[in-house]
């Protein structure tokens, strides 16, 4: 996953240099300004101005979805971005976090689940290894039930049993749908339906 916004220019993209070209620039403007060696009518202006320059960057980072480390997104399969209004998290660091989305990557055995605002600042991976491949640092699936056509809970926790994640995930389309039941049933998760009284895995 590239970044949003990109200036190729001989292969190269030349979009980070702009940026701190147009900071540095704007920095020595307003210091001359100050010190009074450039009169300035606008200097509020001028500041708006340089604080944009500085965000525009910072902001088209944080957009990116970073993918799982040694692995290409072009390698995995992906959901949409899916409405999640109900979230809750569990853990050791006590976090304030205003969850929006959630979005799922699949490999052959392990799935990985992001998290982003409604501004598209993305959180992750989680990493979610199938029953049988379970390792240190990942995550398993404790909730995986279906209420209705577009809607499902879901939940992960750590291992250890000290962090967990809970998500109601709303008006999911029907590809997703079939993508997530298929591919966590490859790795051993059942979808369960709300009248499912089997103990959920």
């Amino acid at each position: 996953m590239n970044r949003p916004i990109k200036i190729i220019i001989n292969g190269v993209d030349v979009l980070p240099y702009v940026f701190i070209i147009l900071i540095i620039g704007g920095y020595i403007v307003l210091l001359l300004a100050d010190k009074g060696f450039i009169p300035l009518k606008r200097t509020e202006t001028m500041m708006v101005i340089y604080c944009s320059f500085y965000l525009l960057p910072v902001f088209n980072y944080f957009k990116i979805i970073h993918p799982p480390k040694g692995i290409s997104f072009d390698d995995l399969i992906s959901t949409a971005d899916i409405r999640t209004p109900s979230f809750s998290y569990k853990g050791i660091v006590s976090s304030v976090k205003t969850i929006s989305y959630v979005k799922f990557y699949f490999s052959e055995d392990t799935a990985y689940l992001y998290m982003r605002s409604m501004i598209k600042i993305y959180e992750g991976p989680i990493s979610i290894k199938s029953l049988k491949n379970s390792q240190a640092g990942n995550f398993h699936i404790t909730n995986f039930t279906k209420i209705n056509n577009t809607e499902i809970k879901f939940g992960v926790e750590s291992l250890t049993g000290t962090t967990s994640y809970h998500v109601s995930m709303n008006n999911i389309s029907e590809k997703d749908l079939l993508l997530l039941k298929e591919n966590f049933g490859k790795m051993g998760y059942e979808l369960n339906e709300i009248n499912n009284t089997k103990k959920v895995l």
